[in-house]
């Protein structure tokens, strides 16, 4: 700044932000970057901004946790690129995905009327793996989950309990890739019809 009398002078001197250069994927398969380049909004030539980056950590974190890898972690390095004077910078984009994280165990509580064998069978995609059934997948996928929480609702009012609502959902780490999954049901009253 520069103060000549009652007069101040600013001098602003701005800066262009950068233009996004190529994408690499160094730890990924050739099919994971394919689907990746389908779900994030990657494109030669656009501003990097922090917003542009943050949701694609997000978009990348979030299509390894549908996949089982709950654990995920996401790191995006703009590269300085100074052999050329293309105003591009290159990103490598490096996903440490972890354990693929599966349930070993689904446990129910306050079910009186319904068994817990009977509520797991109403699961259909949310359940632990047993020794017997080597092609059965056991991954925890958050969508999946909340689908089968609606079936166990489901399974109850077919029975007559219409009242019935699950009042607690927790998840939580048993050891580093296995995960226990507890469900607090309110059965409520059971409704009966007459002629």
């Amino acid at each position: 700044a520069e103060i000549r009398g009652r007069t101040i002078f600013l001098h602003i001197q701005v800066a262009e932000k950068p233009r996004q250069g190529p994408v690499k994927y160094p730890n990924l398969s050739r099919s994971e970057v394919d689907k990746l380049s389908d779900i994030v909004p990657f494109s030669t030539g656009q501003q990097l901004s922090d917003a542009m980056l943050s949701e694609a950590k997000r978009s990348i974190r979030g299509y390894f946790v549908d996949k089982g890898y709950l654990k995920t972690k996401v790191t995006i390095i703009e590269i300085p690129d100074t052999a050329i004077k293309s105003g591009l910078v290159p990103l490598r984009v490096t996903v440490d995905k972890g354990p693929k994280v599966k349930i070993k165990e689904v446990a129910f509580e306050g079910n009186d009327e319904l068994s817990d064998k009977r509520l797991r069978r109403a699961m259909k995609k949310t359940r632990a793996k047993k020794w017997w059934n080597i092609f059965g997948s056991s991954k925890f996928s958050a969508s999946e989950y909340k689908d089968d929480k609606a079936k166990v609702i489901g399974l109850y009012n077919e029975q007559g309990f219409r009242n019935a609502a699950i009042v607690h959902d927790t998840m939580y780490y048993v050891s580093d890739d296995r995960v226990r999954v507890e469900v607090t049901v309110d059965e409520g009253g059971k409704f009966h019809y007459r002629n």
